[in-house]
Order: C-alpha cells, then structure tokens, then sequence
C-alpha cells in the first residue's frame, strides 16, 4: 500500500494522552477545596462521596463552554449536598412510616391482625405493579440490600431499581391516603 502526500505521518508512538481542558481542569485543580466545602457545609464524611458524584455528573453532561466554571461547580456541589440531605429525610420519614406498620410485641390480637392485613394489602398493590417491583422493595426495604446490587442481581439500571422503589412508595402512600389502612 503506497502512501499519499495527504495521508498523515505514520509513528510507532502512541498520541500523546490530551490534558484536561475547561471545566474538567477546573474540578481536578478545586477537588480538595470542593471537599472542604462541603463539609463545611455539614456533608461531613459523605464530602468525598459527594464530589465524587459531582465528577460523574460532570463527566456525563454536555460539553458547553461555562463562563464561570468555579461559581458552577459550587454551585453544583452545593445542589447535590441539598439533594442528598433532602433524600435522607425523605428516607428518614418513610423508615418511621414503614417500622410503624410492622408487628411488635405488645399488640394486642386485633392490633396484629389488623397490621397483617395492612401488610397484605401494600404487598398486593405492589404485585399490582409488577413483580419486579414487588421484588425490588422486598429486596431493598425488607432485606436491606442496596440499590446498586439490587440491580445487578435483576440485570437493571440503578435508575430503574429508584423507579421502582418511586412507584412502589407512591402505592403505599396512595394507599394509605384512600383510608385502605396500612
């Protein structure tokens, strides 16, 4: 095979690998100091896992030029430590919810009667829904395995494990306010 003038030169050496440019130098220059932010801002020892999160929702956004990188990844960092607060009272709330509905030993017949049938009643909506969904709170809420192996046991996305647990806690919740106890 000859070579052409317009074919570019052949080298035994690998390119160079490209330095990181823009916003993604900007967050490897700050990751230490976004670090100290947060936990400044009572991220605590969930501050790296936080920056962290920051890197891939960085790594996954559109590449559009930002006039103030640094105002935008602290802004950011600040957002997902809200989110992330937000969530665990959300979590917070529904575990009160969920540990109220359980049998407990002091019950009397009809109370623990009436908490089974609670408890069959959500666990027939939730079959409603799909036993995938069923299976998925079961797993997470009941058994206490986390999200991320919940997916790969059932061969999912992480975000269709969360949608899953939506729906299945938006049930409960509807089935709670229709009177339905539970």
């Amino acid at each position: 095979m000859e070579r052409s003038d317009r074919d570019p030169p052949m080298s035994s050496n690998p390119p160079p690998s490209p330095r990181p440019g823009g916003l993604e130098a900007v967050y490897l220059e700050r990751r230490e100091a976004l670090a100290r932010f947060l936990r400044a801002r009572g991220a605590g020892d969930h501050a790296e896992d936080l920056v962290q999160e920051l890197w891939l929702k960085l790594s996954s956004a559109a590449a559009t030029p930002i006039a103030d990188p640094v105002g935008y990844l602290y802004r950011a960092a600040n957002n997902l430590m809200i989110s992330r607060h937000r969530s665990a009272g959300r979590s917070e709330r529904r575990d009160d919810q969920f540990a109220s509905i359980g049998p407990g030993e002091d019950r009397s017949g009809e109370e623990a009667l009436a908490a089974r049938q609670d408890i069959e009643r959500a666990e027939a909506r939730l079959r409603a829904l799909g036993e995938r969904v069923l299976q998925t709170f079961v797993l997470f809420r009941i058994e206490g395995v986390p999200q991320r192996e919940i997916a790969t046991q059932l061969g999912i996305s992480l975000s269709a494990v969360e949608k899953d647990l939506q729906r299945a806690y938006r049930a409960i919740a509807d089935l709670k306010e229709s009177g339905d106890a539970v």
